[in-house]
């Protein structure tokens, strides 16, 4: 099995000239960007650096962030990529859960900067990736690498309070990335322009970076200055990007301009992350040449890269759409899906349930948390291993899978999946373990989901507490409000009903 490290390799040696990486207005083609993955492989090596144990990364879109986790990657060193703008309560979690004992950076968050004497205490090695020695004497390799072993960690939001660990092995990668050399799905080469929005924190980073890296084609990084969704547009226009991913709640920013952006280059727009509403791709495709092909994605973290995918045309979507969400579509070739009832039995065609994943890309389990792996990773009846996802869905006559909505609560907000338990633990924490609070999102008048948390006779400032809560949490889990509730609706449990709070939420922003 070809393992994502010589697709690599590949592109090093038979593209040097090309351009691999544009990021923050400078261009480096892979003879500039192997230089700089070589150098650093040299570093780790010369540092005896452990392949059993996960090297943090905090990240940036910045050439030495690319270098380092590419070069990580082909040492066969697994990797955790850190947001640097995570508060410094959530570093101190992930460094904790993960045990890592190294730590990458090349702009160090002021958050880590003002506990400078609490990392050196934990025993982390800090390496600034703009200090290391570089020169042209040294060439890029790739270290015999088992395919069981693990490629990187990513740390998801979790019901309990902490972040849990999704552990990718090079298996993984390595089913992932075949379905982009199969010409019977795309039609990619080293001539193609793709578009890298993400975070390293979220696993599409990871996509469409490694995609065009394996095959000799460009990546064009959105800059983390100014406005986000201006710099989607200009890298866009200016560049002729060829292959786009986008969140779908992107487009409900930039939706003033649609009617004036033309995008004839586009030849492939996908979408994840979030249902992928039909209207909106109908003023989306009037962007895009004839050719052009969209695509809805589906896959979770559990599982990189594609799970399924469906094909968008205006005739045939609107028929299948349901409450205006876009199917699924069908299992990329070597993935199976499953429609699973409560009890794990595999339903027939039509039938609601749960969606399971069968697949060499679906991941083995979570780290060191052997009760949520239980609960997620399953033995099915017929013998199958399969992930369960924790989306409702069904197959349709036309053989697409639709998908309905959650099983819990969780939330997809800015296409990162957040536990609401997570966030209200961490508000029981500060207002104690008696209070009643409701992490609940509504749409707000873009069409966007905004997370709001209701609070039930709060006694402090919302003031204090979301700025309590911005030391503690990620930006994308903040609410957008706090309201306080005289008294919570409650089910004839006695419990509080997230229905009617909803329904509360409402009334009170209308």
């Amino acid at each position: 099995m070809k393992l994502l490290p010589e697709y690599f390799i590949e592109s090093f040696q038979n593209h040097g000239g090309n351009l691999a990486l544009f990021c923050n207005n400078e261009r480096y083609t892979y003879n500039d960007l192997g230089n700089l993955v070589a150098n650093y492989q040299k570093e780790f090596a010369e540092r005896n650096f452990n392949h059993q144990n996960f090297v943090g990364v905090i990240t940036g879109q910045d050439v030495h962030t690319y270098a380092a986790i590419i070069a990580l990657v082909m040492s066969g060193i697994p990797y955790i990529p850190i947001n640097r703008h995570n508060p410094y309560d959530r570093f101190k979690e992930i460094i904790e859960e993960s045990e890592i004992s190294v730590m990458l950076y090349c702009d160090l968050p002021l958050q880590i900067s003002k506990h400078s004497y609490d990392i050196k205490a934990a025993g982390l090695c800090s390496i600034d990736l703009t200090s290391v020695e570089t020169g042209d004497d040294c060439d890029v390799f790739v270290n015999e690498i088992d395919a069981d072993s693990f490629a990187y960690m990513l740390f998801t939001s979790g019901s309990t309070g902490r972040p849990k660990g999704v552990l990718v092995k090079h298996v993984n990668l390595a089913h992932f990335i075949t379905l982009y050399f199969d010409k019977s799905q795309y039609d990619l080469s080293s001539d193609d322009r793709f578009l890298q929005m993400f975070d390293w924190t979220f696993d599409l980073a990871g996509m469409m970076t490694f995609i065009p890296l394996s095959m000799g084609a460009s990546c064009f990084v959105v800059p983390e200055e100014g406005i986000k969704y201006y710099n989607i547009i200009s890298i866009l226009l200016d560049h002729d990007i060829t292959v786009s991913m986008l969140v779908p709640s992107t487009l409900l920013y930039i939706k003033p301009y649609i009617k004036e952006l033309q995008l004839p280059a586009l030849r492939y727009s996908m979408f994840c992350g979030e249902p992928l509403l039909h209207e909106l791709m109908v003023e989306w495709s009037s962007c895009l040449s004839e050719d052009a092909i969209i695509q809805n994605i589906y896959g979770p973290s559990e599982c990189p890269g594609a799970s399924s995918m469906y094909v968008w045309s205006n005739d045939e979507s609107f028929s299948q759409a349901v409450n205006g969400v876009v199917p699924i579509g069908k299992p990329v070739p070597g993935m199976e899906f499953y429609i699973l009832d409560q009890d794990h039995n595999i339903l027939s065609p039509g039938e609601k349930g749960i969606i399971a994943l069968c697949s060499k890309q679906v991941t083995d389990g979570y780290w060191k948390d052997e009760e949520k792996t239980k609960e997620a990773y399953l033995v099915l009846s017929n013998g199958s291993k399969a992930y369960d996802t924790g989306d409702i869905g069904y197959l349709n006559e036309e053989g697409n899978y639709i998908f309905l909505g959650r099983k819990d609560f969780q939330l997809k907000l800015d296409g990162y999946r957040v536990e609401p338990g997570e966030v209200e633990h961490v508000v029981r924490n500060f207002l104690g373990a008696h209070a009643k609070v409701a992490f609940i999102a509504v749409k707000n008048h873009k069409g966007l989901l905004t997370p709001h948390l209701l609070v039930e006779n709060l006694n402090i400032g919302v003031e204090k507490l979301i700025s309590h809560l911005e030391s503690k949490l990620p930006s994308y889990m903040i609410p957008h409000d706090v309201h306080n509730v005289e008294r919570f609706p409650r089910n004839a449990n006695g419990k509080a009903d997230r229905k009617e709070l909803h329904n509360l939420l409402v009334s009170i922003i209308a």
